[in-house]
């Protein structure tokens, strides 16, 4: 079936969830509306049938992993699964218990979107306006297709208040244990070096003009033929370098990259305000400028660069919605409300249909669609 459909739906719900957030500061109504969400949407992920360029792979990856007798006799094979230790462990687990492959889509979902969910509510002045932007983006791109990103993405955002506190221990706890679901999540040690400096306003400027000064004069492409030419960077990266696809320039004027340079712009200008008004939002501000500068840098190596990003991009769900803040008028906040309202409608629509990000949606149990 066409996905918008089911989209649409699901967009409806979530928007009156945020309404009912927006109106009302009672925690108990949206701590069950929290847990219905992540059930909710749980288990539309392991209901899904065919979704997604990965679908069948990850099925693959399940069966093939064995259970935990094949590793505890030595009879385990990795040598064709393409997946990380903790991600591939408990695939054994549910492989242990005869779980069929809809459970293991339910799993990793209801692990992905428990941590985000619980970081979101920590986190966003707006729980649910954050969620509503996520299943308009993120959700479509990470738990609907890039599973293990999507849980290395939530496990990062979890780690947050490690960063901004500067907790060096924790938050390398943290990093372990998203690249243990997908190695890329290893870059965010970059983001603590980067952290801890307490940049002025001016130099956080500086910093995206240099990073568009690095991507002009083509350093970052200069330093990966070095390091190509000295054969250490490490075989996956390799592998990826070496796909067109994923090496297919993005260039400064593609959309995502221009409203990251905006919204960094926007949210460096009003720094000031913002510490004072929401919790930990140096360590957020950092983190999304570090992943607008890695996507400037890195823009003529494609997906390499979005995927990225994307690890660090993920605050932005909270980072917009915290817009309402700046104003104590309920009807000035009601507006701004609407308009991040209309933005995600507008930011889902071209996921889905310009992008076709999901082409379409089935699930596993209609008939000829798994």
């Amino acid at each position: 079936m066409p996905v918008n459909i089911y989209f649409y739906a699901l967009y409806s719900i979530y928007v009156s969830f945020a309404l009912f957030d927006f109106f009302n500061t009672k925690q108990k109504p949206k701590i069950f509306l929290l847990t219905f969400s992540v059930l909710f949407l749980s288990s539309i992920l392991a209901m899904r049938g065919r979704v997604g360029k990965d679908y069948y792979e990850y099925i693959r990856i399940f069966n093939e992993s064995g259970t935990i007798g094949d590793l505890i006799n030595g009879s385990f094979d990795h040598t064709y699964i393409h997946a990380e230790p903790l991600f591939v462990f408990i695939n054994m687990i549910l492989n242990s218990l005869n779980a069929e492959f809809y459970m293991m889509f339910f799993t990793f979902a209801f692990i992905s979107l428990s941590i985000n969910h619980i970081a979101l509510k920590k986190y966003s002045p707006y729980v649910f306006l954050s969620i509503l932007i996520y299943i308009s983006h993120s959700f479509l791109l990470k738990e609907l297709i890039q599973v293990r990103a999507g849980i290395a993405s939530s496990i990062l955002l979890f780690g947050v208040v490690y960063l901004h506190n500067k907790e060096f221990k924790k938050y390398a706890v943290v990093i372990m244990v998203a690249s243990l679901f997908h190695k890329g999540a290893i870059i965010a040690f970059f983001l603590y070096l980067f952290n801890m400096f307490d940049f002025k306003k001016n130099t956080l400027y500086l910093l995206l003009f240099l990073s568009i000064i690095v991507y002009f004069i083509g350093m970052f492409d200069i330093v990966i033929s070095l390091l190509q030419s000295i054969n250490v960077i490490p075989k996956q990266a390799e592998l990826y370098l070496s796909w067109d696809k994923y090496i297919e320039p993005l260039g400064l004027s593609n959309p995502t990259t221009m409203k990251q340079i905006l919204l960094s712009l926007f949210f460096i200008y009003h720094k000031d305000f913002f510490v004072e008004k929401l919790l930990y939002f140096k360590g957020m501000l950092y983190m999304y400028l570090f992943s607008t500068i890695w996507l400037i840098i890195v823009a003529d190596f494609g997906i390499f660069a979005g995927r990225l990003a994307a690890y660090f991009s993920f605050v932005e769900v909270i980072l917009i919605p915290s817009i309402i803040l700046m104003t104590k008028n309920k009807l000035k906040k009601f507006m701004i409300f609407t308009g991040i309202v209309i933005y995600s409608l507008l930011l889902a629509y071209i996921n889905l249909v310009p992008k076709h990000v999901v082409k379409a949606f089935y699930f596993f149990f209609e008939k000829g669609t798994v």
